[in-house]
């Protein structure tokens, strides 16, 4: 068991780790809906093509998400990840 938390400590501490935004380059936004759960990752290129992660957002499902159709789930993902980042 402790090695285990051992682990976890060097995933927390490791690459990728979040990196700042830079608003001279291009932002880049994927998302994930589903029934379990929405999510969002904003990441940038850097000048060596080297991506990093800026931002993660998720937030579980509501019982009525968990019936939309897969592209809604998407869609809602992505406005969730737009909304809650905005001032980027």
């Amino acid at each position: 068991m402790y090695q285990k938390l051992e682990d976890l400590k060097t995933a927390f501490i490791s690459k990728p780790i979040l990196g700042a935004i830079d608003k001279n380059n291009d932002i880049y936004v994927t998302v994930h809906g589903s029934k379990l759960g929405l999510g969002g990752h904003i990441f940038q290129k850097r000048s060596d093509g080297e991506i990093y992660t800026c931002a993660y957002y998720s937030c579980a499902s509501t019982k009525s998400q968990q019936n939309w159709p897969c592209y809604s789930s998407e869609m809602q993902a992505l406005a969730m990840t737009l909304r809650h980042y905005e001032y980027i």
